[in-house]
């Protein structure tokens, strides 16, 4: 979330519960992500879940409820094989499995009637599992080590970033926001509340940087700074076409899923291909961060 418009008056009670409610959704994540990695698992499983029920609930005329059940099923199972092929569990030669499945559905739209869309139903399908399943997944290669290994800090300073930002957007932009950021899209986002949240998210960085010791996170904050308002702004884009003011509200008065994690689901693939550069070419990196504070 970018920044409100100071003229949306919102009241202090529905802010008070908003502010608990996230606190609260924070510390389960922290819990979630870090403990171990079946907690990791089941936190990922019931994110890209309730994101994709979500995003499929906004095509109501698209695609048959059987479908959409299917095209769930497939990104828990896209999450999971990567879970567990990353564990070595599994070879990773089943995932051509994944590969068959577009032409299976070219396969299946034959014997539609002829007053549906075919393409249009696998486009709503794939593209959910795209959007949502697939981040999800990529969260395997980033945390996890063939080894059993897991490190949750990229993951929990990432989101730590991302809340950052979307604090200080979300505060600022309500209490002095005046210009629109993208007003074909999200009226209510303004260049004050960007500001702030750039502002934040690199303070948040600053924290993370000496908590850590580890410099990568100078180049985290401002990276994470532009995926998670395109995230969001892509998000926004969505419900506009829609005309909803949320995906869901399995979450009160955050929303739903997707509308809780739409910068954080949009960010996992830039961040986790920076942080497999950065591991890569940590020695190119280093001089010119070491010059930072």
């Amino acid at each position: 979330m970018v920044g409100l418009n100071s003229s949306s008056v919102l009241p202090y009670a529905w802010l008070f519960k908003r502010l608990w409610l996230g606190t609260l959704g924070g510390a389960l994540l922290l819990f979630g992500l870090s403990y171990n990695i079946y907690t990791y698992a089941l936190f990922c499983c019931i994110m890209c879940f309730g994101a994709q029920r979500e995003f499929y609930r906004l095509f109501p005329h698209t695609a048959s409820p059987r479908d959409k059940l299917g095209g769930i099923v497939i990104g828990l199972l896209l999450f999971f094989y990567t879970f567990c092929a990353r564990l070595e569990y599994i070879s990773w030669e089943w995932g051509i499995v994944f590969l068959l499945l577009p032409f299976l559905g070219l396969l299946k739209n034959l014997y539609r009637p002829q007053k549906e869309s075919p393409f249009e139903n696998l486009s709503v399908i794939f593209f959910g599992i795209l959007y949502i399943a697939v981040p999800c997944a990529i969260l395997n290669f980033w945390t996890l080590s063939p080894e059993g290994d897991h490190n949750p800090i990229p993951l929990l300073g990432s989101c730590i970033i991302i809340w950052g930002q979307d604090s200080g957007a979300f505060i600022v932009g309500r209490l002095v926001g005046r210009h629109p950021l993208f007003f074909r899209h999200s009226p209510r986002k303004t260049w004050e509340g960007l500001l702030a949240g750039v502002f934040f998210s690199f303070v948040a960085g600053f924290l993370l940087r000496y908590t850590t010791g580890s410099t990568i996170w100078w180049c985290m904050a401002p990276l994470l700074s532009v995926t998670s308002v395109y995230g969001d702004l892509i998000a926004s884009m969505l419900k506009r076409h829609f005309e909803v003011k949320d995906t869901g509200h399995s979450l009160s008065s955050h929303g739903g899923f997707l509308d809780r994690f739409d910068s954080f689901l949009f960010s996992v693939p830039f961040v986790a291909l920076f942080y497999k550069i950065y591991e890569r070419y940590e020695d190119v990196f280093d001089p010119f961060l070491s010059l930072l504070p």
